[in-house]
């Protein structure tokens, strides 16, 4: 993005001394340690930027604690770690926030509550029951799973940040695209960026098996030619019955392998959005989500699922994922979309794969960019209406702190060290990495799905899942109850102060 800028070299060289400490095993937040992939990368050296944030040098919080209410079943560590445990990660985490207490004579609090897809309802009713008149008021921060975040955000328990004074979101730990979509009706309850690591770890990515495709595709990604077109000729013929049952299972070798959480990111990609903005900011349902653009992708897509055998959907449930993602690590698919994270997942487990990084295939090679979804699960973080301090400023002053603590420290710790060193083993695979995160999209429909009668989430999952192609019909049928969410949340954007 353009508000990235050149990094320091001695945190560069520091940085990348610690990669010999990093550890690879499970911490609280369920980060899964590996064997590393060792590779032979011309990017071996992190780098961070030099610019400096606006907070006044002598702004002093007095000593006081500001506290964080935090989802704890994050997939990835981001918030809290209670010491240096020689992970890159953890004690990128572990120093932003020592550096964010010295700066500001401040001490950072933390409370932990589930709030993963499973317990969005709970995290909400907490938030309820702690935020309201004659509540305990016992957290400053709230940063929490996406949809519960535009839930917050709807309910009018979010305040809106650019009535603060400290958070400056033009400075580039907040990234453009994120600001221009969150900011609806000129107000901003939500944001992310630097401040968060699972962003970074659930960018939406294309991995490949370089033993099974013999074609240059970082050539052809470089060229603008990386399209579904291009990825069905790749992958045509590819199909093998390995077991000979004469059935399409999890045993066969695959052009391309998927599950239900990465259906919505094949649309995203090429170029559909759900939810976007009007002129005056206000949410409204995007003209290519009902388009006949979008009837076509889903009839090409369930023909290749089911029709066909190259291509090999295999459904909802966590034990299709897992399952999923063993047949790319065993060598037998060419190609899966998984999250960022799925090296650290699971493919650093196997030694001998060799595989690639690649953006998601646009729809054609007139489309002008390749695009990156943030997909569930990613944090949001806000600042609830009524805080145990009843100083938003003082708060605010927090929020850019840590933001810019993890710009200059954890966001290199996670994407420099690890996706562009660890989890690649070629400078094309790092450069990949620098295209998917530079065109990373924010889709609102994914945000606000929980108060939009969950039709983002669920509308073309559903169809694909059930082999339909009737979209067109289908968007007919549920248009007037989007429209009639979105007019609720309009309301509600235009009544918080």
């Amino acid at each position: 993005m353009k508000k990235r800028s050149i990094l320091s070299l001695f945190l560069a060289l520091l940085m990348f001394c610690s990669i010999s400490l990093f550890s690879c095993k499970t911490n609280e937040n369920n980060e899964e340690g590996t064997t590393q992939k060792q590779t032979t990368t011309d990017n071996s050296v992190t780098e961070t930027n030099e610019i400096e944030s606006n907070l006044p040098k002598d702004l002093d919080l007095g000593g006081k604690t500001i506290t964080v209410l935090y989802w704890d079943d994050a997939q990835f560590t981001e918030f809290y770690v209670e010491k240096a445990t020689g992970s890159v990660v953890d004690d990128a985490v572990f120093e932003r926030n020592s550096k964010v207490e010295q700066t500001l004579n401040v001490k950072l609090g933390w409370i932990g509550k589930p709030g993963n897809v499973s317990n969005t309802d709970s995290f909400v009713q907490y938030v309820q029951t702690t935020n309201g008149i004659g509540a305990d008021h016992e957290y400053d921060i709230i940063a929490a799973y996406s949809r519960t975040t535009g839930k917050l955000a709807t309910e009018g328990y979010l305040l809106d940040m650019l009535t603060t004074t400290y958070a400056d979101f033009d400075m580039p730990w907040w990234p453009e695209f994120v600001i221009d979509q969150a900011k609806i009706n000129d107000k901003l309850y939500f944001t992310t960026g630097d401040i968060s690591t699972n962003m970074l770890y659930n960018m939406t990515v294309m991995f490949y098996n370089k033993e099974l495709v013999d074609t240059d595709l970082y050539t052809i990604v470089e060229n603008g030619e990386w399209t579904l077109e291009k990825m069905i000729e790749i992958t045509k013929g590819s199909y093998a019955d390995n077991n000979g049952n004469t059935l399409k299972d999890d045993a066969d070798t695959f052009g391309f392998v998927t599950y239900a959480p990465f259906v919505n990111p094949i649309f995203l990609g090429e170029g559909i959005s759900f939810i976007s903005k009007d002129d005056s900011g206000a949410l409204t349902v995007d003209a290519t989500y009902g388009s006949a653009k979008t009837q076509s992708i889903l009839e090409e897509i369930n023909t290749l699922f089911y029709a066909d055998n190259d291509w090999y959907y295999m459904g909802s449930g966590s034990t299709n994922g897992k399952a999923t993602q063993t047949v790319f690590a065993e060598g037998r698919s060419m190609f899966i979309m998984e999250s960022a994270s799925l090296p650290q997942k699971k493919l650093l487990e196997y030694e001998s794969l060799q595989y690639g990084v690649l953006p998601l295939p646009k729809y054609d090679v007139a489309q002008s960019n390749y695009l990156t979804l943030l997909n569930n699960p990613i944090t949001l973080y806000g600042i609830p209406t009524m805080t145990s301090n009843y100083n938003s400023d003082e708060v605010s002053a927090v929020v850019e702190c840590l933001a810019y603590e993890g710009y200059r420290n954890t966001t290199p710790a996670v994407f420099e060290n690890l996706f562009k060193i660890r989890f690649v083993s070629s400078n094309n695979d790092s450069i990949m990495f620098d295209i998917i995160r530079e065109n990373s999209v924010l889709e609102l429909g994914q945000v606000f799905n929980a108060s939009l009668d969950s039709i983002p989430g669920n509308a073309l999952y559903t169809l694909v899942q059930d082999n339909k192609t009737g979209w067109v019909v289908y968007f007919d049928s549920i248009k007037t109850v989007l429209s009639n969410n979105l007019k609720k949340i309009n309301a509600a954007f235009g009544d918080i102060q």
